[in-house]
């Protein structure tokens, strides 16, 4: 904001400001306001400094290539041809003008991979649940995971949403209210990441009305003679392990089926 002062020998306020001049250096700009009230010589000189810095502005070369693409976007409007693609193209070549930087261009597709790539540290279950829930976002999408994230809008999350209660795609299989809550909120992540990094300024999931799930049965715990009832009944040795290592540790199924000689310390008597 300009500063204001009123010289011994004089009856007006006066300003002065600093304006670039270019290489990282600018001069002291000094002038009369005109006005003995100072509420309104400091209007005054921030008006004076605005318009000193937009004279500076319009003649630099930044500016005029600035210009020079508005004015290019303002005409394929009038001719009705400005697209969504134009337009980001647009945006994208001012900001590489005024930053230097160019602005990361993705579609659904490849930032969901690239969210997905950067889960690597991740423990092995969390890694499935997040490759299941990206694999079925994108195969509801279909062609549509080549488009840009914005381009995605509250409804369509809602129909996705939908699509997976339906069974993605297998309506003999419905998913549980519990298991859709999951899978959206990878795909939240993913939108909510985007935002972080300036990629897009719009979450569609975020405004969907959150699933009521139904009342749990009460589910209680199998007895040590069910469980031997269980092992004795299981068709094969594996199952008969499967069955005994879930019922004593608590493990997953998944986890149980795929855990290796190296996770099992016998000295130790822990699973890790």
């Amino acid at each position: 904001m300009a500063s204001i002062y009123k010289p011994s020998n004089r009856k007006h306020f006066h300003t002065s400001f600093f304006v670039p001049t270019g290489q990282n250096k600018s001069k002291k700009v000094t002038r009369s306001t005109g006005e003995t009230d100072r509420k309104k010589a400091q209007h005054v000189a921030n008006s004076m400094e605005m318009s000193a810095l937009d004279e500076v502005a319009a003649n630099s070369s930044k500016s005029q290539a600035i210009m020079e693409i508005i004015s290019q976007a303002k005409r394929e409007a009038m001719k009705g041809t400005l697209n969504a693609v134009s337009g980001r193209e647009y945006i994208r070549e001012i900001v590489k003008i005024s930053t230097g930087e160019d602005i990361p261009e993705y579609t659904i597709r490849t930032w969901t991979q690239e969210w997905f790539q950067r889960k690597e540290s991740q423990s092995e279950s969390t890694i499935r649940a997040y490759k299941t829930a990206t694999n079925h976002f994108l195969k509801w999408l279909g062609d549509r995971a080549d488009k840009p994230l914005e381009s995605l809008t509250v409804p369509d999350m809602r129909a996705f949403r939908k699509w997976l209660l339906e069974g993605a795609g297998n309506k003999e299989k419905k998913a549980s209210k519990t298991t859709v809550k999951l899978k959206m909120k990878v795909v939240s992540s993913i939108f909510i990441k985007a935002m972080a990094e300036g990629i897009t300024n719009f979450n569609p999931t975020s405004a969907l009305e959150p699933l009521i799930e139904d009342d749990k049965l009460e589910r209680k715990p199998f007895t040590r003679e069910e469980v031997s009832q269980l092992i004795e009944s299981a068709p094969s040795e594996e199952w008969r392990g499967v069955i005994t290592m879930g019922a004593y540790t608590g493990l997953r199924l998944t986890d149980c089926v795929l855990i290796e000689w190296g996770n099992v310390d016998l000295k130790g008597g822990i699973i890790k």
